[in-house]
């Protein structure tokens, strides 16, 4: 029993995450496929972050508040350069000012899978360009996590999660 337990000792220190792409062989079309999304997309693009609010009221995505710290969060996403910048998109990107837009504008934020059909959840998606599971891609969730949301300016009852494959590696 203790020569089992000594051998086994090692394993306390991996460190394992959720994985990512790098090992696949290339022989299938998926895996062609997966590359060739890689080579012009970005391995990030494969699995984006998502950061989800819940702003706990309907339409509350489309309040002034709401929107201004969607459109902060964008721009800091953006800035970062794990991120690729064509690929932030939020529901703040389809409105001026707060308040629920004319409906095709809605139409478009649902189509795109950013907004709840009751306006109460909202997300923020961006592709980081490194595959998820590597360690720049985990730190980016840090960053967004610990320094961007915060600094987005969310209502305190607000609750934002950050999800995607890398927040999974993390998480």
């Amino acid at each position: 029993g203790l020569l089992m337990l000594a051998l086994a000792y090692p394993a306390t220190d991996l460190n394992l995450t959720a994985g990512d792409n790098r090992g696949v062989p290339k022989t299938t079309q998926a895996t062609k496929g997966l590359v060739l999304l890689e080579d012009t997309l970005g391995a990030g693009s494969l699995s984006p972050n998502q950061i989800v609010i819940d702003t706990g009221r309907r339409d509350g995505a489309w309040s002034a508040n709401s929107v201004d710290a969607q459109r902060a969060l964008a721009a800091s996403l953006r800035a970062d350069e794990e991120i690729d910048p064509q690929t932030v998109v939020s529901a703040g990107d389809y409105v001026d000012t707060g308040g629920k837009p004319a409906a095709p504008f809605v139409a478009e934020a649902r189509k795109a899978n950013l907004v709840s059909a009751d306006g109460r959840y909202v997300q923020v998606r961006a592709a980081g360009i490194q595959d998820s599971g590597s360690e720049a891609s985990m730190d980016l969730v840090d960053r967004i996590r610990d320094e961007y949301v915060p600094a987005a300016g969310f209502r305190p009852s607000d609750e934002v999660v950050v999800t995607g494959a890398a927040a999974f590696g993390v998480d």
